[in-house]
């Protein structure tokens, strides 16, 4: 991703699903987000791509930081794209 941003990244194939999930993660956790047309094309061999390419949906999400440091309320939006994915799935 662009760095300087918080965002969830999705596809819409082969796993429409995934661009569901990072449209809902980017919703309801208040980021950005960006839909890739196909798994493996942008990024090959990120484990998201690969999940995505196998029929797993998979996103990816990332909170900005500088290299070496750990940015405030970083690890607290961090923290909410991660619960905002179990509630998707119904886990909270």
């Amino acid at each position: 991703g662009k760095p300087g941003k918080d965002l969830v990244f999705g596809t819409y194939k082969p796993t429409k699903k995934s661009a569901t999930i990072a449209k809902y993660i980017a919703k309801n956790a208040k980021v950005k987000y960006k839909i890739y047309k196909k798994a493996g094309v942008e990024y090959p061999g990120a484990l998201e791509d690969e999940a995505n390419l196998k029929g797993i949906p998979a996103v990816t999400c990332e909170v900005i930081s500088p290299h070496g440091k750990i940015k405030k309320g970083s690890v607290s939006k961090s923290l909410l794209m991660m619960k905002t994915l179990l509630k998707y799935n119904k886990i909270l």
